[in-house]
């Protein structure tokens, strides 16, 4: 049983110490085409949606309701 914990801690502590020393790769796996992209309008032929309706109710805050007897 002790050698199992040990065997656990041994490896969260590897874990944690590989996770520290990763950085992202940058330009060196850039493909031909990751070099034309330009992030702020990543995809220019994609239709976007403008989020915009002519009716909007919203429903949240504070509600006027009660229970009240039937024919009230």
């Amino acid at each position: 049983m002790k050698k199992y914990f040990t065997t656990i801690f041994l490896l969260a502590i590897f874990t944690v110490t590989n996770a520290q020393t990763w950085q992202p790769a940058g330009d060196r796996i850039k493909t031909q085409w990751a070099e034309q992209i330009d992030p702020a309008n990543p995809l220019p032929e994609y239709p976007r949606p403008q989020l915009v309706r002519d009716q909007w109710l919203n429903l949240n805050g504070l509600w006027d309701y009660a229970i009240l007897e039937r024919g009230r």
